[in-house]
């Protein structure tokens, strides 16, 4: 028995004008609140890396108890927590401005750099405290267990795996954000693109309600914004001609029914007269070039003629 699939049924101009405020919205967002997530895992970075180094020195010294051992780790831990704090104020200090989840991007002074430092020293500070246990236990005999130098390389290991990640998660998000824009357009463009195509089918109806034409209009307008309008892409020039042909139905169309006459009205004005303004932009551009270009040329003409080094005489 062969079973025929059915086709998925196309999506109406409201739909996709729908998804394309979505994928906008969504954009913003991350946009938005992404760069918040990443710059709050610097503190728990900081922390990783700094208890890292700890048990890095811990397992150094197992094996060898006595009490210049412990010292010597606990000097080393004071010289660890010294290079941490001096590390986070450069990168803090490298910075203009910092993003936050509530306030946005916040413009790093001299007072949310002092907190943010006091913060990190409070921090770390804590870590070491919760440490000097582990380095006191280097002056005696249980140092040389079997079990603590398999608890110095099993915690070890934890934070080394903690902190990988805590970096691949980083990278992941910045690629996220930085590829954003990028992906965000795409899929613009591929909902542009089904719009125009389904506009273009001069055969089939195509129902706008009120309460779905205003976002219809708006989508339209952003459509002949994009660079998809700019192409001169073919399927652009059919939804262009499908919205003339509903232009030319405004006056006789029924508003009550179907709003697109009524969209295509409003949205091809709104080209035209966004056209306008560019073309009057541009010749305003001109203008100013060219007398710019007349100036120098005045100048050029006003300034002294240097004489040329065969035509100088002694």
């Amino acid at each position: 028995m062969h079973q025929v699939a059915a086709l998925a049924p196309s999506r109406s101009l409201a739909d996709i004008a729908a998804a394309s405020a979505q994928e906008r919205l969504d954009a913003e967002l991350l946009r938005r609140h992404l760069p918040a997530k990443i710059d709050a895992l610097l503190p728990q970075e900081l922390l990783l890396c700094f208890e890292h180094r700890l048990w890095e020195l811990i397992r150094k010294a197992v094996g060898h108890p006595s009490p210049e051992a412990a010292l010597c780790t606990m000097r080393s831990f004071v010289m660890c927590l010294t290079e941490a704090l001096d590390g986070f104020n450069a990168r803090i200090c490298a910075r203009r401005a910092v993003a936050h989840a509530a306030d946005g991007v916040v413009e790093l002074g001299h007072d949310l750099r002092a907190q943010l430092s006091s913060a990190a020293c409070d921090n770390l500070a804590e870590l070491l405290a919760s440490m000097l246990p582990y380095a006191a236990l280097l002056s005696s005999t249980e140092s040389a267990d079997v079990a603590f130098a398999e608890l110095a390389e099993t915690r070890l290991r934890q934070v080394e795996e903690c902190w990988n990640d805590l970096l691949t998660c980083k990278t992941h998000m910045t690629d996220l954000y930085m590829d954003n824009d990028e992906l965000s357009k795409m899929r613009q463009d591929e909902l542009l693109r089904e719009a125009a195509e389904l506009l273009s089918r001069s055969g089939e109806p195509c129902y706008v309600s009120e309460a779905q034409a205003a976002q219809v209009q708006s989508f339209l307008i952003e459509a002949a914004r994009s660079s998809f309008a700019s192409r001169q892409d073919p399927a652009w020039q059919g939804l262009l001609l499908r919205l003339r042909a509903e232009a030319r139905r405004a006056p006789t169309a029924t508003s009550s029914v179907n709003y697109l006459p009524e969209v295509a009205v409003r949205t091809l004005s709104e080209i035209t007269t966004s056209l306008c303004l560019r073309e009057r932009a541009a010749k305003t551009i001109q203008s100013w070039w060219h007398l710019c270009q007349a100036c120098q040329r005045k100048r050029r003409l006003q300034q002294p003629r240097i004489a040329n080094a065969h035509e100088m005489t002694t």
